[in-house]
C-alpha cells in the first residue's frame, strides 16, 4: 500500500457527512490519519485487498511475536536463576575458605 509521499497532489472528493464521519471512526481505530486512510481504502478497492484479511494476519504476527518473546523471557529468567545460584555457590565457597 503507498504511504503519503513528499512529492504528492491533492484530491477532492465529497462524500456526506455522516460518510465521512464513519471514515475519521475508522481510521482512528486504526491509528491512521484521515488523508492515509482515505488513501490506502481507495488502494484496497482498486486491488481487491480484503483488509479483515489483513488485518487477520496481522494480528496472527502479533500473537506469534508475542508466543517467541514469551519463550525467550522464560529462558532468560531460567538462565537468570541458575547464575544467581552460581554466584550464592561461590560466595558460600569464598566464606568457608575464609574460615579455615
Amino acid at each position: 500500500m503507498p504511504d503519503i509521499a513528499s512529492e504528492k497532489v491533492t484530491a477532492v472528493t465529497y462524500p456526506p457527512a455522516t460518510l465521512y464521519s464513519d471514515w475519521q471512526d475508522h481510521a482512528e481505530e486504526v491509528d491512521m490519519s484521515i488523508s492515509q486512510f482515505i488513501l490506502r481504502m481507495t488502494e484496497a478497492g482498486r486491488n481487491h485487498v480484503d483488509l479483515e484479511d489483513v488485518a487477520q494476519r496481522s494480528i496472527q504476527e502479533l500473537h506469534e511475536q508475542n508466543t517467541d518473546l514469551q519463550r525467550e523471557l522464560k529462558r532468560q529468567r531460567a538462565r537468570n536463576e541458575e547464575l544467581e545460584r552460581k554466584l550464592r555457590m561461590t560466595v558460600h565457597g569464598e566464606i568457608l575458605e575464609f574460615i579455615e
